[in-house]
């Protein structure tokens, strides 16, 4: 007898802390951890190094909002340094993208006017999603 009811606080305990873990998994979601990720592509596979291609963790914020700001700065900065590299050059088209419903994906678009690349396009992209 002694033997079940030490079992049942056992198990009794055991439910008490996975509870507990979830409700803490549960909030930090809820008080916002987010990540910034950022992947590139190409049409030309020689224009993106295969070890680029996959998502890859950039950093991690409290909010949305902040982790939006930082991947709209970095996608400004790419932009802003691809246009001054490309001044002498201007074998292509840089533009700045948000995509997705609302918005909050973001790509640096280069599309190449002239050269060995003429008609390519590469992309770096940026989102920020929940951190899981």
């Amino acid at each position: 007898m002694v033997a079940i009811v030490d079992m049942r606080r056992i198990a009794h305990t055991a439910v008490v802390v996975c509870c507990g873990l979830q409700f803490l998994a549960v909030s930090t979601f809820a008080e916002g951890g987010w990540v910034l990720w950022s992947q590139e592509a190409a049409t030309d596979p020689d224009l993106v190094p295969s070890d680029r291609m996959a998502w890859r963790h950039v950093a991690a914020f409290d909010s949305k909002p902040a982790c939006f700001a930082d991947a709209s700065a970095r996608a400004e900065t790419l932009a802003d340094t691809l246009r001054s590299s490309d001044r002498l050059v201007r074998e292509r088209k840089i533009e700045v993208q948000r995509l997705g419903l609302g918005s909050d994906h973001l790509a640096v678009k280069s599309t190449f006017t002239a050269g060995l690349y003429d008609g390519a396009r590469m992309w770096t992209f940026y989102r920020c999603l929940p951190d899981t």
